[in-house]
């Protein structure tokens, strides 16, 4: 059996990429699986724990563990490496639950290619590359980023899997894009996690430059990194804006300690979901057992620490502080930040844009008259007036006129869709429910219009 330690990871959930290398065998043993065979795979495993694992005491648990199953026949009967490797990750995970232990099997007709720090430079240079095209392919984890009405950046990022090298610029030029917003929307309600290098950079733009954001207790060298806001950064323009994280039951790992970092900060406020919990890094080793292929472990060997509260979100995972299905997150943080924006500005004129907004935000989410067949309860003859539904959107008439979209801003509320300051709003009256009449409102003049029969 050979070890080789090779990749450190910072706080990445899952191994994505390679698990998609991952091929069955199509000859499945009649036999079990030899005892000499089980038992050294059990005796390799334990010892990685005894050695690696972040607690010492529960690694040491876990390779006790495993020699009494071994001991009392669990895996006597078991016939193929494969599915050693399944039972051994639930016995495991039995004993530490921890989001970041994996095992994976490569079985020897598998094809496995490995990169060793020993390896040609040659080969390196393959890997890299080929990491660079798949990273260009997913644009570095930045699937979206987008300016939301009332000037309300809004970055989505997918991953931080990416080399910080890889990334800077694309990143440097999102950022740019939405430096003149004024609130900002960082969405990771998707993301996993990844380099400890990436999530570093992305959350220096909000931080005073020099600022101790986190630090990593690594068992190996007995050793703690600090993890400061990096310099040479455009983040004037970031440091006073209103900022707001998207979270989710997905959110994990490195997208954790950027949540995590802004809420014990008070930097910013967290909205969506908890979080899954997992607050530790992990590094790779290759467990090879010749004729039988080679096993993966994903050893969490390393832990977050929060310079504010000196502990971090392991099982717990980040609480958001204002708790929303991850279905409404976005526009609840959109609604938020609005609400901010409008009790500082300064201009009347702004205050009111904002409050229309406002009115919008709120009637979307409260999912009425959103639909085009919802509108049929407006349709009609008011007067002289008539209200009609063309393609999904509300239009309003005067005899002889022109037909002029009405957009949404709240129940029963609309403004004309058109460019005059300040628009013309229209209210619904109900009476028993059904709609009656409405309201034609420029300035202060109310126009009642009462609908036909």
């Amino acid at each position: 059996m050979k070890t080789r330690l090779i990749l450190s990871f910072f706080l990445c959930t899952c191994f994505g990429a390679l698990q998609g290398q991952i091929t069955t065998s199509k000859t499945t043993p009649a036999a079990p699986l030899k005892k000499s065979l089980v038992k050294e795979v059990v005796n390799s495993l334990g010892q990685v724990m005894i050695d690696g694992y972040i607690f010492q005491e529960k690694g040491k648990a876990v390779a006790d563990h495993l020699k009494a199953n071994f001991k009392s026949k669990k895996y006597a009967d078991i016939k193929s490496f494969k599915s050693l490797v399944g039972i051994l990750q639930q016995d495991v995970q039995s004993i530490i639950n921890d989001v970041h232990f994996n095992l994976f099997y490569f079985p020897s007709s598998a094809g496995f290619n490995w990169i060793d720090p020993g390896d040609s430079d040659e080969k390196k240079q393959d890997a890299e590359n080929q990491m660079r095209i798949a990273s260009e392919l997913k644009n570095h984890g930045l699937p979206k980023l987008e300016i939301l009405d009332g000037n309300v950046g809004y970055l989505k990022m997918a991953s931080f899997n990416s080399p910080v090298h890889f990334v800077e610029q694309t990143v440097a030029s999102a950022m740019q894009f939405l430096e003149n917003t004024d609130a900002f929307i960082l969405d990771v309600r998707d993301n996993g996690g990844g380099q400890p290098a990436y999530v570093n950079l992305i959350q220096s733009y909000f931080f005073k430059e020099g600022q101790l954001l986190a630090m990593k207790y690594n068992r190996g060298p007995d050793s703690t990194q600090h993890f400061y806001s990096l310099p040479g950064l455009n983040r004037d323009k970031y440091l006073e804006k209103p900022l707001y994280v998207l979270t989710s039951g997905g959110t994990g790992s490195g997208a954790e300690v950027i949540a995590y970092a802004i809420q014990s900060a008070k930097r910013g406020t967290i909205i969506g979901e908890k979080t899954i919990g997992g607050a530790h890094g992990f590094s790779t080793m290759n467990l090879s057992f010749e004729g039988h292929g080679n096993l993966i472990v994903g050893l969490p060997d390393s832990r977050m620490i929060d310079p504010n509260t000196q502990t971090n979100f392991e099982a717990v995972g980040v609480i958001p502080d204002i708790p929303v299905g991850t279905s409404k997150a976005l526009q609840q943080a959109h609604l938020e930040a609005i609400k901010q924006l409008k009790s500082t500005s300064q201009s009347p004129e702004a205050a009111s844009n904002l409050a229309s907004i406002m009115n919008k935000i709120e009637f979307e989410m409260s999912n009425e008259n959103t639909g085009a067949s919802d509108y049929s309860i407006y349709t009609g003859r008011y007067g002289i007036r008539t209200i009609s539904e063309e393609g999904g959107t509300l239009m309003i008439q005067r005899d002889g006129g022109p037909k002029l979209p009405l957009a949404p801003v709240g129940k029963d509320k609309f403004v004309l869709d058109i460019q005059l300051t300040p628009q013309p709003k229209i209210e619904f009256e109900r009476t028993d429910g059904k709609v009656t009449a409405f309201y034609l409102i420029q300035g202060s003049n109310r126009t009642l219009n009462t609908r036909d029969n």
